[in-house]
């Protein structure tokens, strides 16, 4: 018995065997045939995986600005769910999605073109200073990515037409179906690679990010994602300096930036280092993009995800500044500008009839008090900036991840226009601060020497008539108190009549070119964006026939212009004629064109213009006196001798910015090398290697005679010299570092009310051998010395923190023995 079933038990086995053999035999050319078929059904994708930025440090190594790990939320639309249905439950579970978002703070992503103005008007959210043809390129290239038909459409069709597409629930407002609107818009811009994922909130909490892991489910095409968000720890100390990131707006950029690796999305610095440093700081390249591979299926649809390739970060900044003066710098500064706008206000107020009747005189009935200012120290013998100071300041946090337009309106209506680099950009009339320019070209060029003196007897009226008003010393009328003068004495003084009389030697041609060889007149070539360019007057800085009358340099050919149009229209009507807009234009702008004949007697030329553009006869123009009163409107744009010795104090039309000032006063300090001015120390690499470090760059050496720097360092010395009673002496008697100071004053009137005049302040320590240069300048300041306290906490700081490092030094040296 038991020998049967032991056959019958082999024979079970041997059955179930050659079961599970063709089983198996089944499965394997299932799964060979599943293979074969997958293969040929999908295909591989991948995405550009965008580096860590880099960062920007002090010359300490303080942080100033970084990318810090954050999360963000980002949403995929399969492309196989395409039916209205798949639509309108996608919306649904946006929805879903901004209501958690939201709910906790975060804010979702503001982007749709089309907006919607406070009376109900839609219009595309471009920029009216695009031209049109940008414009329309604009909007026809969006209406493709939006598929929708005809770009001729109103916003406000388009708008609705979207709504229903999307299925966006009617009783949703336009502000609730805007941020579903800004999503998809994000969907349809990326349809040409439907396997990426939009993102649609950018540093969410953790709040967020955990109650949208818990709903996940219900949450199809929603994930979270590690980002990076920008962060600027010194909020807004520095911010002209270090700058902020934004989008890419610019066709053309985009296109140039598209080709080094960039997409639409990618931030890029806008202005300062972030701006100009991008190349380096940037992980968007393509040589620092990681990659991350997808299988996608037949419809485009993700798969899974088949490799990953890690980016590498970009290189980080180190500047020269030194993070801790500048803090000093900016607070001392702000509460400077403060201070003199409160004194100015009052003395407003004790003298309201005073200022009142000056202001009733003239065309700007506003008056211009204190609300900027700019502070800059620069190393002598460098050009390395240690501190760059512009008043009022910014949170650069603000821009972080897009900053919104309130808060925008809000900078661009503030007092001051805190986005403005006063350091750099601001050009203003330099006053007495310029008097060591003048000493060096009439030094070098032997019309004066150190021992050389000039003396002043009151009002330069050389190139005057009598009777006439005539440039002044500021002593004015006490001139006999000055006397006799040599180029120290003219500096600690800062005796005008002393540089009037240098400059007019000189001749303009003269001064401007050692202007120019001092580094006053072209740009500094500091690593930060908008640096302006100064200029010293001259005839084609009055007036330059090669540029149109509403670009001129100075605003006073379009005054002349207006005016002789409105002469001119009162002949006509002496004449019982009506000249048009155009005639009154063509004759005005052919009498200016005489200016360039640079001639005090110009009577036939200015006749024969009136009579070829308007038919006045010769003898009309003579006998009513129409010559005279012409030629005493075109007068104001004839360059003379007067103007050029004005020159000689840094008078209008002059204007130069506060960085040529500090590189030309290190020019001054250090014998005559004029070096570009520098913000940049190094940069290195992720992995701690210097890829470039920035080496002093010599503009000029002008090889100054050690007995000229002397003599100019000496004046300088005792402007701050109490014992030598110097412009400033006074108000640094007492001061701890007194004794190691150079300085200049600087108070350069712009209108008649004193109220406005333009204030600056250099120095220059230790005197002896100089390492710092110091500039302050602040418009409508009032009164030089109203800067002196920014200048001494400068300078305390400055030399205080020497003397503790010297200390330490000194201290581990004891350790050592």
């Amino acid at each position: 018995m038991f020998e049967k079933l032991k056959h019958r038990y082999i024979a079970c086995l041997s059955i179930i065997f050659v079961i599970f053999s063709l089983m198996a035999i089944r499965l394997y050319r299932l799964v060979a045939a599943g293979e074969q078929s997958s293969s040929q059904s999908s295909r591989q994708a991948s995405v550009s995986v965008t580096g860590k930025r880099g960062a920007i440090y002090d010359a300490n190594n303080v942080l100033l600005a970084y990318d810090q790990e954050s999360y963000e939320v980002t949403f995929y639309r399969d492309p196989a769910n395409n039916a209205s249905s798949d639509r309108a439950n996608y919306t649904k579970i946006l929805l879903e999605a901004i209501e958690i978002i939201e709910g906790n703070g975060d804010s979702i992503i503001d982007t749709f073109l089309i907006v919607k103005d406070e009376e109900g008007n839609f219009a595309y959210d471009i920029s009216e200073e695009l031209s049109e043809e940008t414009r329309k390129e604009r909007i026809s290239s969006w209406c493709a990515n939006m598929q929708l038909a005809d770009d001729t459409m109103e916003p406000e069709d388009i708008y609705y037409d979207l709504r229903s597409r999307f299925r966006i629930p009617e009783e949703l407002d336009y502000e609730q179906a805007r941020k579903l609107l800004s999503i998809w818009q994000e969907v349809q811009m990326n349809m040409y690679q439907s396997y990426v994922k939009v993102t649609i909130a950018e540093n969410v909490s953790l709040e967020t990010v955990y109650e949208l892991e818990t709903h996940a489910d219900a949450l199809t095409g929603i994930e979270i994602a590690e980002s990076y968000t920008r962060y600027y720890p010194k909020q807004d100390i520095a911010a002209h300096v270090i700058g902020y990131l934004g989008r890419i707006v610019d066709n053309t950029e985009l296109e140039e930036k598209k080709a080094l690796g960039y997409t639409a999305e990618d931030l890029v610095g806008k202005v300062g280092i972030e701006a100009t440093m991008e190349s380096y700081l940037s992980g968007c390249i393509n040589e620092r993009q990681g990659k991350r591979t997808y299988s996608l299926n037949k419809a485009g649809s993700i798969v899974k995800q088949t490799g990953y390739e890690a980016p590498t970060q970009g290189d980080s900044v180190v500047l020269t500044l030194d993070i801790g003066l500048q803090e000093v710098t900016e607070e001392a500064l702000a509460a400077n500008v403060q201070r003199i706008r409160s004194e100015q206000e009052q003395e407003y107020a004790e003298n309201k009839d005073k200022y009142d009747k000056l202001l009733e005189a003239r065309s700007v009935k506003e008056l211009s008090l204190a609300n900027v200012g700019a502070a800059i120290v620069m190393e002598v013998d460098t050009g390395n900036v240690l501190a760059l100071a512009s008043y009022p300041s910014y949170d650069l946090n603000l821009f972080t991840g897009g900053i919104s337009d309130e808060d925008y309106r809000t900078l661009l209506d503030q007092e001051g226009s805190p986005l403005f680099n006063n350091a750099i950009s601001s050009t203003s009339t330099p006053g007495s601060i310029f008097k060591m320019a003048t000493a060096v070209a009439g030094l070098m060029e032997g019309e004066i020497t150190v021992n050389s003196t000039i003396v002043d007897t009151g009002p330069y009226d050389k190139y005057v008539k009598e009777g006439s008003d005539a440039p002044a010393c500021w002593i004015k009328p006490y001139y006999s108190s000055h006397g006799r003068q040599n180029v120290v004495a003219a500096l600690k003084n800062s005796c005008n009549y002393f540089f009037f009389e240098v400059a007019d030697r000189l001749g303009i041609e003269r001064l401007t070119n050692w202007v120019g060889k001092l580094g006053l007149t072209s740009k500094t070539n500091i690593q930060l964006t908008g640096e302006a360019v100064g200029w010293i007057g001259g005839p084609s800085i009055l007036y330059d026939s090669s540029l149109p009358i509403d670009q001129q340099k100075t605003y006073k050919p379009l005054l002349v212009y207006n005016k002789l149009k409105t002469q001119l229209e009162e002949f006509g009507r002496e004449r019982d004629v009506i000249y048009t807009e155009d005639q009154l234009s063509t004759a005005a702008l052919e009498l200016i064109k005489l200016v360039e004949l640079q001639k005090l007697s110009i009577g036939p030329e200015i006749r024969e213009v009136l009579s070829n553009t308007l038919d006045i006869p010769a003898n009309v123009s003579r006998q009513r006196g129409w010559t005279s009163e012409i030629m005493s409107t075109l007068i104001e744009l004839i360059w003379t001798n007067t103007d050029t010795a004005t020159q000689g104090i840094g008078a209008t039309p002059t204007q130069l910015t506060p960085i040529a000032i500090a590189r030309y006063l290190c020019a001054i300090s250090n014998g005559g090398k004029v070096y570009d001015a520098n913000i940049i120390d190094k940069v290195v690499d992720a992995n701690g290697n210097v890829v470039m470090e920035s080496e002093p760059s010599l503009v000029e050496d002008l090889q100054l005679p050690k007995a000229y720097s002397k003599a100019i360092m000496e004046g300088m010395e005792q402007v701050v010299s109490w014992e030598n009673r110097g412009t400033a002496g006074s108000a640094f008697a007492g001061f701890k570092y007194q004794n190691i100071l150079a300085g200049k004053t600087g108070t350069a009137p712009i209108s008649n009310i004193d109220l406005e005049d333009n204030v600056w302040f250099c120095l220059v320590a230790p005197k002896d051998d100089p390492e710092i240069a110091v500039v302050i300048f602040v418009p409508n300041g009032l009164s030089d010395c109203k800067v002196y306290d920014t200048a001494k906490a400068i300078i305390t700081y400055y030399f205080d923190q020497k003397g503790e490092q010297a200390d330490i030094s000194c201290g581990e040296g004891d350790l050592f023995y």
